[in-house]
């Protein structure tokens, strides 16, 4: 049989194949394989959940659009330049 005709089957249903021909190891192979699908998803969603977290509701993409140099929140304020420094070296 070529591989271009085969079926695909879930891996669950390999899984029950197996359980029904008493085959252990390929059975206990395709659990671990639903299992490490289902696991690896969940770590992928947590990864997103404490990226979001860590740096609020801002996005990379809502960082990317900000204009570079854009002084503008800083006017206000006023830069303290080496000669107006009291501190000695």
């Amino acid at each position: 049989m070529d591989d271009e005709n085969q079926i695909e089957v879930s891996p669950a249903r390999q899984a029950v194949d197996y359980a029904m021909q008493g085959d252990a190891t390929n059975f206990k192979n395709a659990i671990d394989t639903m299992l490490y699908t289902k696991v690896a998803d969940a770590v992928a969603i947590k990864k997103l959940d404490v990226a979001s977290s860590m740096f609020g509701d801002e996005t990379i993409g809502d960082v990317a659009d900000e204009t570079i140099g854009d002084d503008t929140e800083y006017e206000d304020q006023e830069v303290e330049t080496e000669e107006d420094s009291d501190e000695e070296l």
